[in-house]
């Protein structure tokens, strides 16, 4: 079972906020639209810069950006078809262009 009880009834955003900045992230909604949840890192959409100035560890396979949009896609299908099924906390037509996010929280 999961810890939560009731979490194969909730909007995966609902069942715990790492799970909110991961659809948020993944649908590339930014964090304006959930002011008291996780913020996550977003960026103008240079990658490369944004790695080269980011001051902290990471894991070795983000320096593969094959790897990274392969998996970030992934995560993206996932996260689609949860809430497809299951619904979502946020407006499914809800997108946010003009900026690229970056999959890690600041902690």
């Amino acid at each position: 079972g999961h810890a939560r009880g009731d979490a194969l009834y909730l909007k995966l955003s609902d069942i715990e906020g790492d799970l909110d900045v991961m659809v948020r992230c993944a649908r590339n909604l930014g964090n304006d639209i959930n002011p008291g949840g996780k913020p996550y890192y977003e960026h103008g959409g240079d990658v490369e810069t944004f790695w080269q100035n980011f001051r902290g560890s990471r894991p070795i396979f983000f320096m593969n950006q094959t790897y990274v949009r392969e998996r970030h896609a992934l995560i993206q299908r996932i996260v689609a078809e949860d809430e497809a099924k299951y619904g979502s906390r946020y407006p499914l037509s809800t997108t946010k262009s003009s900026t690229t996010s970056i999959p890690m929280t600041l902690d």
